[in-house]
């Protein structure tokens, strides 16, 4: 009498729910009275809910479960017990003759589906299921191989027939207290399941063959995957029910689900709150979401689930600020944001895929995925909003009533609000607001707004609203630390991760009541290097951003040489973003050390020791065969096949030795290895753990200790010759491993490479590493690129105006008096005819580079320099122990510039001085003009100046003493380009055009003229001659003269680029280079004016 009413030919939809789902069975019902069926009746399992369903009038029956009136839970017994009241009101139903929709309450009905059901008039039963992707045409069932998939019972249609089916289905529970009812009805569905025959409608033989039944489309009759995979939307077709099963955060994340897709009937109270709402706009950098769109490691490992991390920490970090800024606002309602994920959750470890699923990483996942909104709904349940909350119709009066704040950059203007008094709108309802703010600030700027606006919006970056002192970040993490889920699941524990919004602020107290003394810090596993290790052997590097460019050049190199077998550890998040970009082997350091330079003996400095020594026990723990490299050493040979042949080496290091003592390829001797140790190139074996555990040990003990310092102490204690060896190996570590040094003339350091130890054996050496080098990262730089060992980027040869090079005159009386010098004391007058030799050459470098910058800003090509003395770290004669290099030599420029000053000032206007021996720059030296710098009785054919300079067969004569008005005159024209006159012989036009840049096209040259690059008109494609390169001839310090108030220009510009001879005794002290030593009344580095002639003063 109460269900006949209701049913619709026979039919009926029936659902149940206890109290704790009132609104759940209110939404239900009012989403299936929208689809136009009123033929449903919902079972309440309790009198709470009995009484509201009345007052609502929805249709009910008292089900009388005595269970509880909260949530079931998972699996316990109350779960357990509430599906066989499930299955005895289905049996109800059947034994009334009803053909039966039965549905969980978390489930929405889009559209009616009783037609649906009446097209299958054969089927006993159709029953919904797990699958991701559907296998079905149009509204056809799954097929067979679909239907063998786990059914779900969230949805199901019975007919009357399938009563006998129903009644086993409970007795088997009965007789088993633990039986799971979707578990034990899929038993009994799939007993015998076949192909019904002769059928096309997708039905099979289920039950023993007692049966018909099928599994429904799941993109018609969608799980909460399915839908969010776009099943549905994939084949162009309207979903009849959606079911929020295989949602994390139980029934607060079904609400959240639904809500976030415009399947929850909210009433308008919800779209109210006492103080207001809180939205903001969720930063995500393109950089990382391409990450993880391109990262190849599916691994179920820490490393293959890190740039899923990454990408959420950095939306973390936005959500915390957030939560906070609402909290302190008066306790605003936070809308959540839209999350890009990297991984989908899973119930077992996983690589973050579902079986079968087509998902394209990454996505914008739903809340459940990363917060714990159960917790959330039990502490702040009216304090947050769904992302799609102000999408929704109801809350277009909201966004009518929002004020924008837009988060200036560091640098904010004045006009950026403070904080110190309470932020006035402009008329666009728009507010800046400075960044970092305190609380108080915040407070005072902006909460005063809610009693005009109802909503708050941030623009910008989030995370820079607020800083939080460490009081206020152990309250708020106190207050917020259960609030986010974890990221189910890696094997190595095995295990969740859990979210952390504090994740980057080191010091908190973690999920696990732990304090975290660093960013999250995956440490690389076997799945990672076990692939890329060639015979068990892995070279190995590390690097900060600040040496990006160094990780580059060095897994170039590494590469060229053939050898695949290496990985960089990336020490912060930006560098491993370029790693990854660039396809090079890396793994996360999270050292939350400088992305900077480390500089040198400085606590990031010393720290770096740590963390190397730290992955270098790690490869070893996990049984590799590990050559560490510092990243600023270059592989010129693929250095495995040496360190086989000493397979007996427990360890195998570089060394500070100039001269080798190593006959063809074998080790230093026992003399050679008494010198330092350099471990910036090491080898070590397994065996070599213990030792690695002892030095690591003995730095934590002295914060202040040298990783390269603590080595060579336990590398040489009672070190010895090895009895009964021919090869070199050592006793060393007090005899507990042999070990040898690495022969200086094959794994060679900066300056054994430039005293030519190599080339004097004839070999060819495995590596350099650029040690014992001058200006720091900038000298390392330099001397690689010199030496052909850094590999440039093509844009490298380009420049904006060109380059500028010439002719270095070094009067051949000073090379001999330097090589005929005696003196070889500490002294001033010991340095004399190096500083003589030097600075003839400075004088002739102070032009160039002042010619340079006339010239249009060209970039100027540094000369070969020629030095009487070496530069040393400590007071000496000029000549590092063991030399063998002859005085005069050619020196590298970090032995006279201070490269660090002219990267910061000048990056992209000097070269080194083999820059146009290149094979890169050959097209620049086919487009090259030479300017001959005539002798002071210049004959009437050397350009004055006054005019423009017409090159001859790409040569110019100029005049000496130029002022620099008649340099640029003459000059600077060329490098924009220069109509060819008749007689070179080059096409051209008579019409006259003003000067324009380059183009790529090449001029086809008259007979016995070199091609190269033209400068073109589109409608003239061959009228100019364009030039890349002007050449000085002669000498450069006479070409131009500069005016008193030009010396004080030009000396300001450039007084710090010249570096510092090491050392005389003198003071003791350096002896600073001086651009204009020869210019009287200029002032020195040390700020003092120079009264008459240029004398090396030792510095300070």
């Amino acid at each position: 009498d109460l269900v006949e009413p209701l049913a619709d030919d026979g039919h009926i939809a029936v659902t149940f729910a206890n109290h704790n789902h009132l609104d759940f069975a209110k939404n239900w019902a009012y989403h299936i009275r929208k689809t136009g069926c009123t033929s449903y009746i919902v079972g309440a399992m309790d009198e709470k809910i009995l009484k509201e369903l009345v007052k609502l009038n929805i249709p009910t029956f008292y089900m009388a479960s005595n269970l509880t009136t909260n949530d079931f839970g998972r699996f316990t017994k109350e779960f357990i017990e509430m599906g066989r009241k499930k299955a005895a009101m289905v049996q109800s139903f059947l034994d009334l003759g009803f053909s039966t929709l039965v549905s969980d309450v978390d489930a929405v009905w889009l559209r009616n589906p009783f037609p649906f059901f009446r097209k299958f008039t054969d089927a006993d039963m159709l029953v919904s299921s797990d699958l991701i992707q559907t296998t079905s045409i149009a509204e056809g069932l799954e097929d067979l191989s679909g239907a063998r998939h786990g059914l779900n019972i969230g949805v199901m249609f019975l007919r009357p027939r399938a009563l006998s089916l129903v009644q086993e289905w409970i007795a088997n529970m009965r007789s088993d207290p633990k039986g799971w009812d979707q578990a034990e009805l899929t038993h009994l569905f799939r007993s015998n399941l076949t192909v019904a025959p002769n059928r096309s409608d997708g039905l099979l033989s289920i039950y023993n063959g007692k049966l018909l039944g099928g599994a429904l489309p799941t993109s018609l009759f969608c799980s909460g995957q399915s839908y969010k995979e776009g099943t549905s939307w994939e084949g162009g077709l309207r979903p009849y029910s959606f079911h929020a099963s295989g949602i994390a955060s139980a029934t607060s994340g079904k609400r959240s689900r639904l809500r976030e897709w415009g399947f929850w009937h909210d009433e308008p109270g919800r779209f109210t709150h006492p103080v207001g709402f809180l939205s903001y706009d969720n930063h995500v950098p393109l950089e990382l979401i391409n990450e993880v769109r391109d990262f190849k490691n599916q691994s179920k490992t820490l490393q293959g689930v890190l740039p899923h991390f990454k990408l959420m920490n950095e939306q973390l970090s936005q959500l915390r600020v957030a939560l906070v800024a609402a909290k302190e606002l008066g306790g605003a309602a936070a809308v959540l944001p839209h999350l890009w994920l990297g991984k989908q959750n899973d119930i077992w470890p996983g690589d973050g895929y579902f079986r079968e699923s087509r998902f394209q990483m990454p996505f914008t996942a739903p809340a459940d995925y990363t917060m714990d909104l159960e917790w959330m709904d039990h502490e702040i349940p009216d304090e947050y909003r769904e992302f799609s909350f102000l999408e929704k119709p109801e809350a277009t009066p909201l966004l009518a009533s929002r004020v924008v704040i837009v988060i200036c950059q560091a640098e904010a203007d004045a006009d950026c609000e403070e904080g110190e008094a309470p932020a006035i709108p402009k008329e666009d309802d728009t507010v800046r607001l400075k960044p970092n703010r305190n609380l108080y600030q915040l407070r005072t700027a902006l909460s005063h707004l809610y009693k005009s606006y109802k909503i708050v919006h941030f623009q910008g970056r989030m995370e820079k609203a607020i800083h939080l002192n460490p009081v206020e970040t152990a309250f708020y993490n106190e207050r917020m630390r259960g609030w986010m889920g974890a990221f189910c699941c890696v094997e190595e524990k095995p295990g969740h991760i859990f979210y952390d919004l504090f994740w980057d602020v080191p010091g908190h107290i973690n999920r696990f009541n732990e304090v975290q003394e660093g960013p999250w810090e995956p440490k690389p596993g076997p799945e990672m290097v076990e692939p890329l290790a060639d015979s068990g052997n892995i070279a190995v590097t590390f690097v900060n951003y600040n040496h990006l460019d160094f990780a580059k050049n060095w897994a170039y190199h590494m590469e060229k040489t053939g050898c695949t077998a290496y990985i960089m550890g990336a020490m912060d998040e930006e560098t491993l973003k370029e790693l990854v970009k660039l396809n090079i082997p890396t793994f996360y350091m999270a050292s939350n050390l400088t992305t900077n330079d480390f500089g040198r003996f400085t606590k990031d400095f010393l720290d770096m020791g740590r963390k190397k020594a730290a992955m270098v026990e790690s490869f070893l723990a996990l049984g590799f065969d590990t050559l560490v490299s510092d990243v600023d050493a270059v592989w010129l040979r693929n250095p495995f096949p040496f360190f086989k042949k000493f397979k007996d080496a427990d360890m195998l290091v570089s060394s500070e030795i100039y001269q080798t003592t190593s006959v063809a390829e074998g080790l230093e001797g026992l003399s050679g290895a008494r010198h330092g140790v350099n471990i910036g190139v090491m080898f070590l074996r397994p065996r070599a753990l213990s030792f690695v555990q002892e030095w690591i040990a003995n730095m934590e003990s002295d914060p202040k200790v040298w990783d390269q310092a603590e080595l060579n102490h336990l590398f040489y204690s009672n070190m010895t010759s090895a009895r009964d060896r021919s090869d070199g190996l050592l006793s060393i570590f007090n005899g507990k491993l042999v070990g040898g040094v690495l022969p200086n003339s094959l794994f060679c350091n900066g300056n054994s490479y430039m005293e030519e130890t190599s080339w004097d054996g004839g070999l060819r050496p495995y590596s350099i590493h650029a040690s014992g080098i001058h200006s720091a990262t900038s000298g390392k730089r330099s001397r690689l690129r010199e030496w052909g060992f850094w590999h440039d980027e093509p844009e490298r040869f380009t420049h904006p105006v060109g380059f500028l090079s010439y002719d270095n005159h070094v009067p051949l009386e000073l090379l001999k008096e330097v090589r005929d010098f005696n003196n070889r004391s500490w002294t001033v007058p010991g340095v004399l005819p190096h500083f003589k030799l030097v600075n003839a050459q400075l004088s002739q470098l102070r032009v160039a580079l002042v010619a340079a910058k006339e010239l249009g800003g060209a970039a100027a090509v540094l000369p070969h320099l020629w030095f009487g003395k070496e530069f040393n770290a400590w007071p000496g004669f000029g000549y590092l122990h063991e030399p063998r290099l002859k005085k005069p030599f050619a020196a590298p420029a970090d032995y006279t510039m201070d490269l660090v000053r002219m990267d910061h000032e000048i990056p992209n206007e000097y070269r080194e001085f083999s820059f146009l021996g290149k094979p890169e720059a050959t097209s620049l030296l086919a487009a090259r003009v030479v300017v001959t710098i005539c002798q002071p009785e210049a004959d009437e054919d050397c350009e004055e100046g006054e005019a423009p300079a017409l090159p001859k067969d790409d040569a110019v004569r100029l005049k000496p003493n130029r002022s620099l008005y008649q340099l640029r005159t003459a000059l600077s024209h060329l490098y924009k380009s220069y109509k060819v006159p008749p007689e070179a012989g080059w096409p051209h036009v008579s019409s006259p055009r003003e000067p324009h840049a380059c183009s790529s096209m090449r001029v086809r040259a008259p007979p016995g003229k070199e091609a190269g690059p033209s400068c073109a008109h589109p409608q003239e494609p061959l009228l100019h001659r364009c030039l890349q390169v002007v050449h000085f001839l002669g000498r450069m310090d006479r070409a131009v003269l500069l005016s008193a108030s030009e010396v004080t220009s030009y000396n300001e510009r450039m007084r710090s680029w010249a570096g510092a001879f090491c050392c005389v005794e003198g003071k003791p002290g350096h002896i600073l280079y001086d651009l204009f030593w020869d210019v009287p009344g200029h002032i020195n580095r040390f700020n003092k004016v120079q009264e008459g002639p240029w004398e090396p003063m030792p510095g300070p």
